[in-house]
């Protein structure tokens, strides 16, 4: 048999050793490439827009019954406009009440710091009531006795010093006569008078000496009775400034009492008006009735802040939770927009909650956070241009974040290769 030449000719093999050789190549590039470049997985969260501001709940101090009510639900307000008025009509006649009582005590008080002083309230104290006659009466009695007494001790001091005079006269006669005794008895003993004569001036001295023990008493009694009438008096004055000072401490007591009472009631008079306190938007409307009782404390309405500076409020899922972290950057996205008009917009996440959000079964669901948008002017552009945006609370977003790093090979093989060695260890 004739041998053939089955090699191929060398321009043809060449092509085949290069094209060979390009995909050997190109295999081991992608397999170093798999190995080593690092690819970035993107980690996508949602969420909603939020007032940097929270929301106002505006209550009522004192509790009480609405009178008028001026605002509506999703109403915009502004700072300053009254939403509520309440009935103060009850306060209103209550506050005059105390006024008037106010005024009747003052007046007291001053009264009795006259008194007191040691004068009679004149015609020219202005009287709100019959305090001042009153009193004028009462210092009147109060003379009166006092007058009654001292012309009493008066009339006994006389009297005692009456009877001292007697005394005297009395005590002198005693002496004359005890004297003239002594001589008698002298006499009697020499035989020189007899004996009925000098029991009968004994007699005499006895009965003088019984007056003068008499008139004695008599004076020591009458100057006891002067003197408690002059303790009476003083006794009755004492009496009277204790009387007075107690009064004016109930007085000064109760008024302190009404002034605070009517402290109160004129607060709860000014705070009739509930005002808007910021700009905002009545986001829920609690009372919306005139004649509804309001407690002490219930919120009226809420009211939230314009959004003019927004932050995002997102829901970090648990199975990525560990590689989001503070500071991390995202790319946000804004579901109502069209994306060929959405610019780049980035943001900064701030914060993240240690615990997760449960449902009602207590499993976790997701891990609250909060991120900043980093430029604020690209919401101006795109109003600028027409596309009519217009940020509002609530708005759903979402944010692209970059997680972690993993090569081609770990994402793709490795899943594989633990399968493949947990099948052997099984």
């Amino acid at each position: 048999m004739n041998n053939v030449d089955t090699d191929l000719p060398a321009k043809l093999v060449r092509p085949l050793y290069v094209g060979a050789v390009g995909v050997v190549t190109f295999i081991v590039a992608i397999v170093a490439l798999s190995i080593t470049v690092p690819l970035a997985t993107t980690i996508q969260v949602s969420g909603v827009l939020v007032s940097s501001s929270p929301s106002f709940e505006v209550q009522h101090p004192y509790g009480g019954t609405i009178s008028w009510v001026g605002v509506k639900a999703h109403q915009s307000v502004r700072a300053g406009e009254v939403l509520f008025r309440f009935d103060t009509r009850l306060e209103r006649s209550t506050l005059m009440e105390i006024e008037a009582q106010t005024a009747i005590l003052s007046h007291e008080i001053s009264l009795i710091d006259i008194v007191l002083a040691g004068n009679l309230p004149t015609n020219s104290v202005v009287s709100p009531s019959r305090s001042r006659e009153k009193y004028i009466a009462e210092e009147e009695a109060l003379q009166a006795q006092v007058q009654a007494l001292l012309k009493r001790a008066a009339a006994l001091q006389a009297k005692a010093r009456s009877t001292l005079r007697e005394l005297e006269y009395l005590s002198e006669k005693h002496a004359i006569m005890a004297d003239a005794l002594a001589k008698q008895q002298a006499l009697q003993e020499r035989g020189l008078t007899r004996e009925n004569d000098v029991n009968l001036l004994r007699s005499q001295v006895l009965d003088i000496a019984e007056e003068l023990s008499e008139k004695t008493a008599q004076r020591a009694t009458v100057a006891s009775q002067a003197e408690q009438s002059r303790q009476d008096v003083i006794r009755l004055r004492s009496q009277r400034h204790a009387d007075l000072l107690v009064r004016r401490r109930d007085n000064v007591s109760t008024l302190s009492q009404l002034r605070i009472e009517q402290l109160r009631q004129q607060a709860i008079i000014d705070a009739a008006d509930i005002r808007s306190p910021i700009d905002g938007q009545v986001q829920a409307l609690f009372k919306d009735t005139a004649g509804m009782y309001v407690p002490k404390g219930e919120t009226l309405v809420e009211i939230a802040e314009m959004l003019q500076k927004p932050v995002l409020q997102l829901n970090v899922p648990v199975n990525v939770v560990d590689q989001v972290r503070v500071d991390m950057r995202g790319r946000l996205t804004i579901a109502s927009l069209p994306q060929r008009e959405m610019p780049v917009i980035y943001v900064t996440l701030t914060a993240v909650a240690p615990l997760a959000e449960r449902d009602r079964e207590g499993r976790p669901t997701s891990y609250l956070a909060s991120a900043e948008i980093e430029d604020l002017s690209a919401f101006d552009f795109l109003e600028s241009t027409g596309v009519g945006l217009r940020l509002s609370a609530d708005m759903p977003v979402s944010v692209a974040l970059q997680g972690r790093s993993v090569t081609f090979a770990s994402y793709a093989v490795k899943p594989f290769l633990s399968a493949f060695s947990g099948a052997l260890q099984d």
